[in-house]
């Protein structure tokens, strides 16, 4: 029962691997960039419809049209938002070069990317409403794990990239013998919380070095 419910958990946390999403609408800019802004979450409705897509341009104010033959879109844009140039990823916290032989699951808010052979995934997740006290909602999200008895590592505040973060990892062994290892990632950085997790398969990584190199691979913003 306990594997069942840390297993449900994990899903609801996009924390493990999980099936290609729809990608959202994109705008494509006059430079041939793709933009998409986020809801700005203290004032819009979640039931707000998720088809409606807003064109951003690399400034805060800015705005992207499409060809005077389709409808015109213009909208500005937030302070929260999430640009694909490329192969890099850019928002106000984050720049990530996407490596080679990853793929974008899911565009949204909270990227999520996997690797071609499907055994990493990286989530970069914003829990910045989520969480009010930044070191209450860790040990919060921390303890519920420890309490499934999934822990694989303890909670400890490390360095990656000059930046101070807090780390644990976990272990769900499947009944189809698949075994998912995931270290969850928290950090503040230009005022945003990110909770960032490294989902393995199969022993893909072990040691949490490994897991490690992939967050010191994320440009940072630097307040």
């Amino acid at each position: 029962m306990k594997r069942f419910v840390a297993i449900t958990l994990i899903f609801a946390m996009v924390f493990v691997f999980t099936a290609c999403k729809n990608l959202p609408a994109v705008v494509a800019g006059t430079q041939g960039k793709e933009y998409e802004s986020t809801e700005d979450k203290n004032s819009k409705d979640e039931s707000a419809s998720q088809s409606d897509t807003a064109a951003a341009s690399q400034s805060d104010t800015a705005a992207a049209t499409q060809d005077e033959t389709s409808s015109a879109v213009t909208t500005a844009v937030s302070d929260d938002y999430l640009i694909v140039d490329k192969d890099t990823i850019k928002t106000p916290a984050y720049n990530y070069e996407i490596p080679k032989d990853f793929e974008i699951k899911s565009k949204g808010t909270d990227p999520l990317l996997e690797n071609k052979q499907g055994t990493v995934q990286l989530n970069i997740m914003d829990k910045t409403e989520s969480a009010a006290d930044f070191d209450t909602y860790v040990e919060k999200t921390y303890n519920s794990y420890k309490t499934l008895g999934v822990v694989k590592d303890e909670l400890k505040d490390i360095t990656i990239a000059d930046i101070e973060m807090k780390r644990f990892g976990i272990e769900i062994p499947g009944d189809d013998g698949v075994t998912l290892t995931t270290y969850t990632y928290a950090a503040q950085v230009s005022g945003r919380t990110l909770m960032i997790t490294v989902t393995a398969k199969n022993g893909e990584l072990t040691e949490a070095d490994r897991f490690d190199e992939y967050i010191a691979d994320i440009d940072f913003a630097r307040q």
